[in-house]
């Protein structure tokens, strides 16, 4: 139903019944405290990677340093470390600086008294630069003395509306000073120099290994959590040779570059530093890239002795030095203000330099090949880095009476039991760590398929081979109790060159000749095929897809068609699985929706594109399998940068509750559980003073006395926290992790509120991370146990596999709708030749987000 629909049937449809009663509530916005810890499950011992820091110190004293000519942050502390040791009389207080203005000593500096400053300059260069003079202005920051009490204070009965900022940034920056200093910083990680244990992984970028530290407030005890970090940096080469790696095959430095190829290269070479020998003769300099120029060296011209002359003639000419590639574009480095043009040919990429842009799918692959280990060398390497970082030897962290444990927090976690799940004629499986059998087993709700096309785009997939997949796919989809009949065709187009398919014109096609209720589309490769067909299904034409690699056809397993029959029937409506009654929450007994939500930001150097927000709820009170959805595209206002905050929210509630009160015959849900992907700690206020109050509004918008109880989660997969069994003998798999239900909400949860740790999924690969969960609102007073066994069993019903997932299955579904919207804005990009400078209006960018197809397409 259209918007519009909506709004005129809301009149009708939410109108209490004589005999009901509502109850108006006064909300607060502050998260609710935890009466007790959980008890469901058995106990198990566990490792946790924080680790207790001592804090002996109860003030330090903050101080602003302005250091002149500006320089960047890197090279600031480097400029006051510098100033630090030539000063004997400021050396001797150990000062910390985080590398922008902010300056901490453990005693006050006497004679620094409000109001006056100190003055220190010093002659400083760096690597391949000239020496420079810099001053250190030196002043008292108001307030001057910072307490630290209050950490102490926070972790025995502290509230998230009353962190003490300045208190723990204090301590960060005292801890982070000297390795910033040994090591590469890249946000809260740090990076030794990696020797010959540098792992390529493609495109001109290396793995480095490091590790991540940020101070953690748990149970009585501050703590620092450290954890193995990875990133990816520009590899140290010629830049002839970071173009190969980027273009591949299409690079021929003779002939110069495409408009396509430059921009591909100017993706990745944009503000990086690299080193240039100026002639033969010459010395060295270094320089940050601007961009590559259109023109080549042959063609670029400026002002050299007062005549105008090519970059290619000064070189051979001024310099000496004849250039081997003059039809390869000019870097333009330097001051923006300046136009100094570099051959490409004489340049090198400095080394130490963070990859801030996006990877391809084989960079990632292999990152995650080479970082992903079994969870006891991960926890090895993490107490390797500790012993590395050497905490307790750094004079810095004495000076301010701050020390670190040896060991890792040891905690008591429990595993939940698995809940029984339901399939068709009443037949039930448990799941075993985490996994679970169809066999025997019928969908709950299975759909048949009677209509339907394979669109094959790989021509080396043979029609023959394709049959056979299909055959294996009606004999897997028979035994699951879905009907599948014979395909009507098998259409065949040749989609080696994605720029030459027309997805759009195939599919419009295929929809007006057989009308078919969903066309399995065969993928040569992980391209930007996948992207254009459901651009083009989901969009353009509004016909249901599924898709597959032609090397999944060529495997043609039981498994993997049995899976594609999981996501069909999924996206056709049924449903695939349910809680038995047996294990079924108390909470969902009693009509309930289940909301989920995420946003999808845009990558920082891409600012033509939209934040995309996506709101998914349960429409089916029984086994909430079936989900709606709501995809928004919200634009930050100019100059600003992207919002984490679902704008129109309320629209996207209010819309779904209809819904379910038409799909429900016509019951109003007496609860909403709400779980919030993507929300840092920082921003846990202004979600509920924002989002909280758009979700109370969508309610009362219907009707004004309609108040559910709402519960409201936050789900953070990004953070640093991991699990380790105490026993090897308690860990599951050969990567040897927790077993999926282990939950933790003590000792490294929250002092006073209720949050926890829980790893619902087995992990097939690397270190298992623990979904955290924090309740930012509970009008149900609902007990540890109440949540955590819910959370945990709607982690089985995610509609893709026989597995449980690692977070439940509307904030899954949240995630999946906000990607494959992404997914669409980017293909409308690329097809209207939209670049990165540029940008689609607000009403291209909503039409190319708004599916046409079924609720649960992005299955």
């Amino acid at each position: 139903m259209v918007a519009m629909d909506i709004a005129q049937t809301t009149e009708k449809i939410f109108q209490p019944k004589p005999s009901e009663k509502f109850e108006s509530k006064t909300y607060r916005l502050q998260p609710p405290k935890r009466k007790a810890v959980g008890e469901a499950g058995r106990k198990i011992k566990l490792v946790a990677n924080h680790f207790d820091l001592n804090i002996k110190c109860t003030e330090v004293y903050h101080y602003d340093v302005d250091i002149q000519p500006r320089a960047p942050k890197p090279m600031k502390r480097r400029i006051f470390q510098t100033a630090m040791k030539e000063n004997q009389q400021l050396q001797r207080f150990y000062p910390v600086f985080d590398g922008v203005k902010n300056m901490y000593t453990a005693r006050q500096l006497l004679d620094l008294p409000p109001g006056e400053q100190a003055k220190l300059t010093l002659r400083y260069a760096e690597p391949l630069e000239p020496t420079r003079d810099y001053t250190l202005v030196i002043k008292q920051a108001q307030p001057c003395r910072v307490d630290i009490t209050p950490i102490l204070q926070y972790v025995m009965r502290g509230s998230t509306d009353a962190i003490p900022q300045s208190a723990v940034q204090a301590l960060d920056i005292v801890l982070r000073h000297l390795p910033s200093l040994r090591f590469t910083p890249v946000g809260r990680s740090f990076f030794p120099e990696q020797g010959d244990r540098i792992i390529n992984i493609g495109g001109g970028c290396e793995l480095w290994i490091g590790y991540f530290s940020s101070i953690r407030m748990g149970w009585k005890q501050p703590r620092i959590n450290i954890d193995v970090a990875n990133k990816a940096f520009h590899t140290a080469m010629p830049v002839l040779d970071k173009m190969g790696e980027i273009l591949g095959r299409s690079f021929n430095p003779d002939r110069g570059l495409q408009e396509w190829q430059r921009n591909d290269v100017n993706k990745q070479m944009r503000t990086l530093k690299v080193e240039y020998q100026r002639g033969r003769q010459g010395g060295k300099r270094s320089y940050r890239v601007n961009q590559l120029i259109q023109q080549s060296a042959r063609n670029a011209k400026f002002m050299a002795d007062g005549r105008e002359t090519t970059v290619e003639r000064y070189f051979r000419d001024t310099l000496n030095t004849p250039l081997q590639y003059p039809n390869l574009p000019c870097l333009w480095v330097g001051s923006r203000d300046k136009k100094i043009y570099i051959p490409a040919e004489l340049c090198t990429i400095i080394k130490g330099q963070v990859n801030t842009r996006k990877l391809g799918a084989e960079q990632v692959s292999s990152m995650i090949k080479n970082t992903a280990v079994p969870a006891d060398q991960r926890l090895k390497r993490i107490e390797g880095f500790v012993r590395q970082a050497e905490f307790n030897k750094d004079p810095h962290n004495r000076e301010f009476g701050l020390q670190v444990a040896d060991r890792p927090t040891e905690v008591t976690g429990r595993v939940l039991p698995a809940p029984v799940l339901l399939y068709s004629d009443k037949r039930t499986e448990t799941p075993r760590d985490g996994v679970w059998s169809l066999q025997a087993k019928r969908f709950l709700d299975a759909r048949s398929l009677n209509n339907w096309v394979v669109l094959n785009y790989d021509p080396r997939t043979q029609t023959e081979k394709v049959l056979n997949f299909v055959r294996g796919l009606r004999e897997a989809g028979g035994q699951v109790g879905m009907r599948i009949a014979e395909p009507r065709d098998v259409v065949c187009r040749d989609g080696t060159n994605v720029d030459r398919v027309d997805a759009v014109k195939d599919l419009t096609g295929i929809r007006d000749h057989f009308k078919p209720e969903l066309v399995l589309v065969v993928l040569p490769m992980k391209n930007k095929l996948y992207n254009a067909v459901k651009g083009a299904g989901d969009v353009e034409v509004g016909q249901l897809t599924s898709c597959v690699l032609a090397k999944t056809v060529f495997r043609g397993d039981r498994q993997t068609a049995t899976n594609i029959c999981q996501k069909i029937n999924a996206k056709m409506g049924g449903s695939n699985n349910g809680l038995d009654a047996r294990t079924r929450p108390k909470l969902l007994y009693e009509p309930t929706i289940v909301f989920g939500a995420d946003v999808t930001h845009p990558p920082p150097d891409q600012v033509n594109k939209p934040s995309i927000a996506a709101v998914v709820a349960s429409l089916d009170a029984s086994y909430h399998a079936r989900y709606g959805h709501r995809v928004l595209v919200q634009f930050p206002s100019e100059g600003r940068r992207a919002e984490e905050m679902i704008v129109d929210l309320k629209r996207a509630v209010r819309e779904l509750l209809i819904e379910f009160y038409k799909l429900n015959n016509k019951t109003k849900p007496t609860r909403i559980v709400f779980f919030r992907d993507g929300v840092s700690e920082g921003q846990f206020l202004h979600v509920m003073s924002r989002e909280l109050e758009q979700v109370r509004a969508a309610c009362t918008a219907l009707e004004a006395s309609y108040q559910p109880k709402i519960t409201f989660l936050v789900v953070q997969k990004r953070h640093h926290t991991r699990l380790f069994a105490a026993d090897l003998r308690d860990t599951c798999g050969r990567s040897k992790n927790v077993p999926p239900g282990t939950v933790v909400d003590s000792v490294i949860a929250h002092p006073t509120e209720l949050d926890y740790f829980l790893v619902s999924h087995q992990g097939i690969q690397g270190t298992s991370r623990p979904t955290h969960y924090h309740v930012l609102h509970d009008d149900s007073n609902f007990t540890a146990d109440d949540l955590e066994i819910l959370t945990y069993y709607m982690c089985h019903l995610f509609s893709r596999c026989t597995r449980s997932v690692s977070n439940p299955a509307p904030s899954y579904y949240a995630h999946l709708a906000a990607y494959r919207a992404r997914a669409h804005h980017d293909n409308f990009l690329r097809v209207n030749d939209i670049g990165d400078d540029q940008a689609a209006s607000p009403e291209q960018s909503i039409a190319a987000c708004s599916p046409k197809t079924v609720p649960m397409y992005y299955v």
